[in-house]
């Protein structure tokens, strides 16, 4: 986990998509993961700079990709402060002309 961190820290999309591939595949099995996953992927969802477009929409089909695989059941109260953060971010660039 030590190194998804470090490369997800250096704002690596690819390693991005290889998450959204393993828990796609994983699915319930991906569950321990999530959580943690999760949070990293928030950290991305929230950033503004137009060179940061990329990894904020790669997060945000991660998030989608991450709560297709664990399940409704899970993701219910967890999904909400992701939903608010891409949401918050459009708005943002909306009205920022971005």
């Amino acid at each position: 986990m030590f190194y998804v961190i470090f490369y997800l820290t250096n704002d690596n999309v690819s390693l991005q998509s290889a998450i959204g591939s393993v828990a796609a595949a994983a699915e319930q099995a991906f569950m321990p993961y999530a959580e943690k996953v999760l949070e990293m992927m928030k950290g991305f969802m929230v950033l503004t700079n137009d060179e940061d477009l990329c990894a904020r929409a790669r997060a945000t089909e991660v998030v989608g990709i991450v709560a297709m695989a664990v399940g409704r059941a899970r993701m219910e109260t967890i999904l909400p402060p992701f939903i608010e953060a891409a949401i918050s971010v459009s708005i943002s660039c909306i009205t920022s002309g971005n």
